[in-house]
């Protein structure tokens, strides 16, 4: 596996968070956790300035609880809303070492899981095509 560089929505990372997560906590062969690892290494060294970005939002427009030492942003903040979305269309450039898919038949992934890490797999073999 040579790492690949590629360009992605910050949204598209969110997203995938979930079955990153339940992949890297899954017991899998030494060579996939290596990759696995490597590549979510590099998504977070990546998003860790985009994580600032949201909570300055998030300070910017939420309202303080202290008793729950937590920021509350209401439902209706559509300048909140907007600025976020924007944050989410960022387009980040990473390195990504494709995994290849019957290296992860064991974690009975949904359609929706695989769908979510798609730009981290590649087929296992060439597909050739005939003239």
């Amino acid at each position: 596996m040579i790492g690949e560089k590629i360009v992605i929505e910050f949204s598209t990372l969110e997203k995938a968070h979930a079955t990153i997560v339940k992949i890297f906590k899954s017991k899998l062969p030494g060579d996939i956790s290596y990759w696995l690892d490597r590549n979510i290494k590099n998504i977070q060294k990546e998003v860790k300035e985009i994580d600032k970005e949201k909570m300055k939002l998030v300070k910017q427009y939420g309202v303080y609880i202290p008793k729950e030492n937590k920021y509350f942003i209401t439902p209706d903040n559509e300048k909140f809303k907007e600025e976020y979305k924007k944050i989410g269309e960022r387009k980040i450039e990473i390195v990504i070492n494709k995994i290849e898919i019957s290296k992860l038949h064991s974690l009975q992934l949904s359609p929706e899981e695989i769908g979510l890490i798609d730009f981290m797999i590649c087929e296992d073999h060439k597909i050739f095509v005939c003239h």
